[in-house]
């Protein structure tokens, strides 16, 4: 896939952006695939968000994708943060 050729993952990394930054240190990288498929208000009862979840427009491979690219553009502090809750929640 190449990656801003689809409009919807440029709008999926606009719209999960933000979100992702802030959980990325509190959150394993299957806890951010999660969260992008199915959508915050999927994953936490009573909460409500406008982000949806993408399951029904992405692939899993697109969605990592996505996460992937997101990753990279994190400064090295916080991807080491991050790692860390890979290690912690597989």
């Amino acid at each position: 896939m190449r990656l801003l050729a689809r409009p919807l993952v440029a709008v999926l990394i606009a719209g999960v952006l933000l979100v992702v930054r802030v959980l990325s240190a509190d959150t394993s990288d299957k806890g951010l695939f999660d969260l992008t498929k199915f959508g915050p208000a999927a994953l936490v009862p009573g909460y409500e968000s406008d982000m949806p979840g993408f399951r029904d427009k992405l692939s899993d491979a697109d969605i990592w994708g996505v996460l992937s690219y997101i990753e990279s553009t994190w400064p090295a502090d916080i991807r080491a943060r991050q790692q860390k809750m890979n290690e912690r929640k597989p």
